[in-house]
């Protein structure tokens, strides 16, 4: 039910907003919105209940809506939103179980700070974020150092990427005969 509930909050959210600022509007922005509320709650589907859900679906729709919106203004490459709708929401998801866990869902687990719990659940769940995090990209390095060193170069050339990627590695055009410029 979690992982519904937040889905189609989030992506409500992320279709309003879209609608409101391109002035039409997109199943694109809804789907992109539903992936997210569903990335999102994942960490915490176990611990919230429905409330919690939707709460945590609004704030995802927001949170990756003012993402992409940055993401352009600042013109960073990430065609499909993948740092943002599983990275960015992830996070916010595993933050949200120190703020929305409840023992009623999962007698296991503490509860959760609005629902009367210890601040310190919200620290213990940073702690967490910040260590996969940091072990996710240490791996990632070393496994980028590995495969650049000893397979092949990571790093593709200008004049490739200016051409595209498709063109030099397929032999054709990924977007129609639509050339980046």
């Amino acid at each position: 039910m979690a992982t519904q509930i937040a889905a189609v909050s989030s992506g409500l959210v992320f279709y309003v907003s879209s609608k409101v600022y391109h002035r039409k509007p997109s199943v694109l922005a809804l789907l992109n919105g539903l992936i997210a509320g569903m990335a999102g709650v994942t960490p915490a589907s176990g611990y919230v209940d429905v409330t919690g859900a939707f709460v945590i679906g609004v704030v995802l729709g927001m949170t990756f809506w003012a993402a992409v919106f940055l993401k352009r203004v600042l013109r960073i490459d990430d065609a499909l939103d993948v740092s943002i709708v599983h990275g960015l929401t992830g996070v916010i998801g595993s933050l949200a179980i120190g703020f929305l866990a409840t023992s009623d869902i999962n007698p296991d687990s503490a509860d959760g700070l609005f629902y009367g719990g210890d601040a310190s659940f919200v620290g213990w769940q940073l702690l967490a974020v910040l260590l996969a995090g940091a072990w996710s990209s240490a791996w990632t390095f070393i496994i980028l150092y590995v495969v650049n060193r000893w397979v092949w170069n990571v790093r593709v050339r200008l004049d490739d990427e200016r051409t595209g990627l498709d063109v030099v590695y397929h032999g054709e055009f990924a977007y129609h005969n639509l050339r980046l410029k």
